[in-house]
């Protein structure tokens, strides 16, 4: 049982460039919400500045 309070904070994950790239990214992150039982509209991916400028130019 959650404390009521914590249901509703986000959790934030960062995703590194590496992973970033990964054609299963998406995959990844459905299977692990799913195992995990976090609501899906807690969850915030971080993506940093860098991650999304090596993408552009890629």
């Amino acid at each position: 049982m959650q404390h009521p309070r914590t249901e509703r904070c986000p959790v934030s994950v960062n995703i590194p460039p590496l992973q970033f790239k990964d054609a299963k990214l998406a995959e990844t992150v459905l299977s692990a919400v799913a195992s995990s039982g976090l609501a899906p509209s807690r969850l915030d991916l971080e993506i940093t500045e860098g991650t999304l400028l090596d993408n552009c130019r890629h």
